[in-house]
This record gives C-alpha cells, structure tokens and sequence, in this order.
C-alpha cells in the first residue's frame, strides 16, 4: 500500500470526505486525490500511531506514523479520527 506523507486537504460534502494526498511508494512521491464514504468504517487506526485510509475505489493508503505528520497535516485528519 502507498504511504501517506502529507495531506493537502480534506472537504466533506454530501456524506463523503475529499481528500488531496501526497503519497508514495520507493522514494516516488505524487498527488493523489480519493473519496472516503463511512469515515467511521474507513479510516482506521492500526497501532497507537499508524492508520489505514479506505477511499470508495478500494485502494489502501497508509500513514506510517501519525507523530510524522506536519502539524497541518494532523490538524486536517483529527475530526476523523475516533
């Protein structure tokens, strides 16, 4: 699964969340945009610091530690995080 570096936006409209991602695989980073629907089903902590991102296509993005985020980034994340 990719892994999340940072997360540029996030915007819930009609019962979805909007996410702009960065993420990457090998040292190749990119853009990614997805769409989350059942924010409490589909983004889930795995540990104490690691978390798993479901968008409605079925691909898995991970944030390998929470902690390593930019502070934006968590800021953008907290209200889904339960």
């Amino acid at each position: 699964s990719p892994t999340v570096y940072e997360i540029k936006s996030v915007k819930d409209k009609l019962g979805y969340v909007y996410m702009e991602l960065i993420i990457g695989r090998d040292g190749v980073k990119f853009k990614k945009n997805c769409a989350v629907k059942d924010v409490n089903r589909n983004i889930r902590m795995l540990d104490e610091d690691r978390l798993a991102i479901f968008d409605v296509d079925g691909n898995r993005y991970i944030v390998q530690s929470l902690s390593g985020l930019s502070k934006k980034s968590l800021k953008r994340l907290e209200p889904y995080l339960f």
